[in-house]
């Protein structure tokens, strides 16, 4: 809702309240001192003008210094407001205007840096948005880069390890590990001419494999005793592994050569570090 409405938040004939014109002032200083005289008044920081709060525009204009005073309201309970028709938060509107003090001012207050709005757009797609096309592109690098310092949760998360180069397959195949090494070369080369910017991503092999209870939540008791009991005793040439679960059912067998996967000495380690790599992806965004 729009929290408590008092007095001051009437509007005028356009539509906007005291807050959200003084948000929007040009002079960043008048804006600061109207917007702190309204608050002692009671102004709510949550009341719509546009489909917009105080705060978003605020982020929009800039004037960082009221933005602060705002988020700080009843414990910035106004910080991740939304837009009443595209869904966008101040977070997302002061990265798309490339008014990055503001950005910093709202992470600082709590703002949540992996919100969505109503289109499933991310802050860091917004960047720069509404800036000229002249400038769209510059403005754009140095906001994504202070986004991505600000809140490295942002980064995209690589993840790999040596289990994972264990699992031998049929070639060529989809599986095979030479995908994994090919994947970390290509990043390497563009982390070293820039093409690929170090603050984008963060890489680890630091991670868990997956446990008994991660797999039930995906698979039968069964399922995963068969495919432990083929891991422990599979010989050195890869079994193709949807035709040898179709013949343990007694179904009509696929052909090896269109077999999705295959089972190798090093595949049953190689999936459970997999399946552990997005565990632990989930639980880092969580």
């Amino acid at each position: 809702g729009e929290g408590r409405r008092g007095p001051v938040d009437v509007r005028n004939e356009h539509g906007n309240t005291a807050l959200a014109v003084a948000a929007a002032l040009e002079d960043a200083s008048a804006a600061e001192a109207t917007a702190a005289l309204l608050l002692e008044r009671g102004a709510s920081p949550l009341a719509l003008s546009g489909g917009w709060t105080p705060l978003h525009w605020a982020a929009q204009q800039g004037n960082t210094d009221a933005l602060k005073k705002m988020a700080a309201w009843e414990g910035g309970r106004g910080v991740n407001a939304r837009a009443s028709d595209t869904g966008d938060t101040p977070l997302m509107v002061a990265a798309a205007a490339g008014r990055v003090d503001c950005c910093e001012a709202l992470l600082a207050a709590g703002a949540e840096a992996l919100a969505t709005n109503a289109s499933g757009v991310g802050v860091l797609a917004c960047a720069a948005s509404r800036v000229s096309k002249g400038s769209r592109l510059k403005v754009r690098s140095a906001t994504r880069v202070a986004l991505l310092r600000l809140e490295p949760k942002l980064r995209v998360l690589v993840l790999h390890h040596a289990d994972c180069d264990a699992h031998v397959s049929m070639k060529p195949h989809q599986e095979s590990p030479e995908r994994i090494a090919a994947v970390l070369e290509t990043c390497a080369r563009a982390a070293a001419t820039g093409a690929l910017p170090e603050h984008e991503t963060v890489s680890s092999s630091t991670f868990e494999p997956a446990q008994f209870e991660h797999l039930r939540r995906c698979h039968s008791e069964e399922y995963i005793g068969v495919i432990t009991e083929l891991g422990e005793r599979v010989a050195g040439t890869p079994v193709a592994f949807t035709p040898y679960y179709q013949g343990l059912k007694g179904k009509k067998q696929k052909k090896k050569e269109l077999s999705d996967t295959f089972f190798s000495p090093g595949t049953m380690a190689a999936a459970l570090r997999a399946a552990g790599g997005g565990v632990h992806a989930v639980e880092r965004v969580l």
